[in-house]
């Protein structure tokens, strides 16, 4: 099941573009290109396993520019990192958890809290999908399995100081809406 991302959730709109179009947004894509430079919709499926990296950086890419426009909502940063192409080879696992822990910051209050708490949980579950997948993939050597599971402790951490801020709230404020797990 695809979904698709409004074009007005980023603040780009393309009508009459000659070439090719993304068909998630409608961007005006280049022929090479694996995902689309404005939503990060995959444009086709990775052929081999240095396509997979290629697209796990294009994407890693598109959600960093995202993130430091400051522009864009919450509810488009969390599709674009819930839709983000999940890789099947360790080295493009491995580059994603990288890119996903990264993306985590590290909640230190209540306000901060309040305005992340979305899309840290996006990038919460795909940082722990991410680990585990790698943390079990068959061709995983062991050392990539533990800094898999050293991924996996720094994400638990970074949940838990947003659980910990967000249940610091006042009752009066509405309930975490986010997709970590409260004790």
């Amino acid at each position: 099941m695809s979904r698709s991302l409004p074009l007005c959730s980023i603040g780009y709109v393309f009508r009459n573009t000659a070439g090719p179009n993304c068909s998630n947004c409608g961007a005006p894509i280049a022929s090479s290109a694996i995902a689309c430079v404005f939503c990060s919709q995959l444009l086709h499926p990775p052929a081999s396993p240095e396509e997979e990296a290629r697209a796990v950086r294009e994407q890693a890419v598109v959600l960093n520019r995202l993130a430091s426009a400051g522009n864009t909502g919450p509810d488009a940063m969390r599709f674009c990192w819930q839709s983000a192409y999940i890789p099947t080879t360790v080295e493009a696992l491995r580059l994603a958890l990288l890119s996903a822990v990264a993306a985590l910051p590290e909640v230190e209050d209540v306000d901060q809290a309040k305005a992340l708490n979305v899309l840290v949980g996006a990038i919460h579950s795909r940082a722990a999908a991410l680990a585990d997948a790698l943390c079990f993939h068959p061709d995983a050597l062991e050392v990539t399995r533990q800094e898999a599971a050293l991924h996996r402790r720094t994400i638990h951490d970074r949940g838990k100081s947003l659980r910990v801020a967000l249940h610091a709230m006042p009752p009066s404020l509405p309930a975490c809406c986010c997709s970590v797990p409260h004790p």
